[in-house]
Formats: C-alpha cells, sequence, structure tokens
C-alpha cells in the first residue's frame, strides 16, 4: 500500500491523518495473485478504527509513556474515525494525494489583504462548496502554516509491500500477472531488450517460422526450446530449435 500524511484542513488547523492506497488483492505465498476483495469493499471501517486505536496505543506506551499518562482516558474508550471506499484503478486518487506532497499547506493560492491588516485567506467551506475567505493576522498565517512544516528526516509518503523502493523484483511478478509491461531502468532495457523486438502489448505479432512454436502471450514472441546440462559437461549448442518430437 501507499500511504499519504496529510496535516492540514481548508483552513490550515492542525489535523493529521493518513491516506493509504491499497490494493484489492495480495501476492499469495505462491507468487500469484489471490483474494480479490469485491470491487467496493476491501475492510469494515468499525474493527479497522479499534485495531489502529489499539495499536497506536501501544506504541506510544512502549516509546512515549508520558505523553500517553497526559491523555484523558476516555480516548482510549471510544471509536476512532477510519474510512475506506474504492477507488477504481487508483489514478485519480493519486492525483489526489499528490497535490498534498508537493504543494504543502499553502500552495500558490493568492492571498489579499483585509481590514486592520489582516490577510484573507481563501478556502472553500465543506457543506456548501462555496469559497469564502478567512481573516488572519500575518504571524497566526505563519504560526498556522509552521504546523505542517515536517520534523527533519520524516518522511511525507511511504511505501509498503511491494510498492516498497526495495521490492522491485515483487512489483514485477504483480505486472506480469495482470499483463503490464514491467519497470525497468535504462541499463535494464539495454540488456535485457537490446534492438530486439518491444515489450510493448499494441505492436503487431512477429509471423512464426513454425506454427508449432507458441506464442509468448505477453511479448507476442515465438517461444523456443533450449537445451540444460549438468555442472561438468560440455554445454550443446544453444541454437533455437523448435519443440523436441514425441517419441514414437
Amino acid at each position: 500500500m501507499l500511504g499519504v500524511l496529510h496535516t492540514w484542513s481548508r483552513t490550515l488547523i492542525f489535523h493529521p491523518h493518513i491516506h493509504y492506497l491499497v490494493p484489492a488483492g495480495v501476492l499469495s505465498l505462491d507468487q500469484c495473485l489471490g483474494h480479490p476483495s469485491p470491487k467496493k469493499f476491501l475492510l469494515r471501517v468499525e474493527p479497522l478504527g479499534d485495531r489502529f486505536r489499539n495499536l497506536f496505543r501501544a506504541l506510544l506506551l512502549k516509546h512515549d509513556p508520558q505523553a500517553l499518562a497526559a491523555l484523558p482516558p476516555k480516548i482510549w474508550r471510544q471509536r476512532w474515525v477510519t474510512h475506506s471506499q474504492p477507488a477504481g484503478s487508483g489514478q485519480k486518487a493519486l492525483q489526489y494525494l499528490s497535490r498534498y506532497i508537493f504543494k504543502t499547506a499553502t500552495g500558490d493560492r493568492p492571498v489579499s489583504l483585509g481590514s486592520g491588516g489582516a490577510l484573507l485567506w481563501p478556502y472553500r467551506e465543506s457543506s456548501t462548496g462555496r469559497q469564502k475567505f478567512l481573516p488572519l493576522q500575518p504571524l497566526e498565517l505563519i504560526r498556522r502554516f509552521l504546523q505542517h512544516v515536517l520534523p527533519k528526516g520524516y518522511t511525507r509518503v511511504r511505501a509498503f509491500g511491494w510498492f516498497h523502493p526495495a521490492a522491485k523484483i515483487k512489483l514485477n511478478r504483480v505486472r506480469a500477472l495482470l499483463r503490464q509491461k514491467p519497470l525497468l531502468s535504462q541499463a535494464e532495457q539495454e540488456a535485457w531488450l537490446g534492438s530486439g523486438p518491444s515489450l510493448d502489448p499494441e505492436a503487431p505479432a512477429l509471423e512464426l517460422e513454425n506454427d508449432s512454436m507458441p506464442l509468448c502471450p505477453r511479448c507476442r514472441i515465438p517461444m523456443r526450446w533450449r537445451a540444460a546440462w549438468r555442472a561438468g559437461e560440455t554445454p550443446p549448442s544453444l541454437a533455437p530449435r523448435g519443440p523436441p518430437s514425441k517419441p514414437p
């Protein structure tokens, strides 16, 4: 899954929460896709909120018990808010989350000058959808903005599972199961493909020299048999050949 930290509201109030983009399936132990969820359901949000609350309390107890003691006990007896909804292919969800990565809290929106030296912060009201202006003194606007500057070394985006940068092999395995092109670096493309045929699924299929040679369902290139040999033996010729004939 992909997690994006979002700390501000439309009026720049400190409101930390995390958006997760989660694939609706898993890579099973036999390296196949399994357990696909229904299109409009992933998890029940009530037990998900309870689980998150309990894990949060356990980690707080381990790493900062003083902060845990300063919180009112009712926090741990009430339901924590979680929300889950289908995101289709995820493209629109990624576009939505990208705003929180590159624009931070203010972005490039214009701020006009109001009466009494106040700055008019533009925002859209959730209930009506209308644009409004919030008057803020300059120091108050700076204070609200600085609440959302992350500490040094803290990242706003975290990737888990096959989305993690260190799990490129698993990611390409999933892409292959979904009949998508692998993600290759420039060096890998030159080493694997060279000047050979493209892996583009829209590329025209090659003409077979032998009708008995099956086509690869992904790249549409004829699949050929190659010989195998044991260590210490003289390797046979690796020239492409057709499938072995059946014994009489």
